[in-house]
């Protein structure tokens, strides 16, 4: 009898996992449709690479796995908005922190960035244009 409440447990807790990937995923879609958020900050790739300090700040990469491996930032974090679990990967972090949030081209970060913002993150960047700005602007990246 044990073992069946036990598995029912485990069912629950797979079913919060999907439901919480799944929420961060409409969350996504939703936010990405109203692109004038107030208070949303965004800085340009230049702007980024003056400003960037890996004393007080962290780069995360919200693209694919596949995208990460293809090249990113050095020293960024990849949280695949995709994944199950993104959400509470995203409420783990310390808000205490510095955040400069990139992707394809700016329209995923943007959407972390607004969410982040909700929740309380007030230094969240999004780097506008995302990685085809930072090659643009002759940012390195790491494979």
């Amino acid at each position: 009898m044990r073992s069946n409440h036990h598995s029912g447990n485990a069912g629950q807790s797979s079913f919060r996992k999907l439901i919480t990937g799944w929420g961060l995923i409409i969350i996504l879609a939703v936010s990405s449709c109203n692109t004038n958020e107030p208070g949303l900050s965004e800085i340009t790739a230049e702007e980024f690479l003056n400003k960037y300090d890996p004393e007080t700040s962290v780069i995360l990469d919200v693209r694919t796995r596949g995208e990460f491996a293809g090249g990113h930032l050095p020293g960024a974090k990849l949280l695949d908005v995709y994944s199950p679990g993104a959400g509470e990967e995203l409420m783990k972090l310390d808000k205490s922190k510095t955040y400069f949030v990139y992707c394809h081209s700016g329209v995923r970060s943007r959407s972390v960035v607004t969410i982040l913002r909700e929740r309380g993150f007030v230094h969240a960047y999004n780097i506008r244009g995302g990685i085809i700005s930072l090659s643009r602007s002759g940012a390195s990246f790491d494979k």
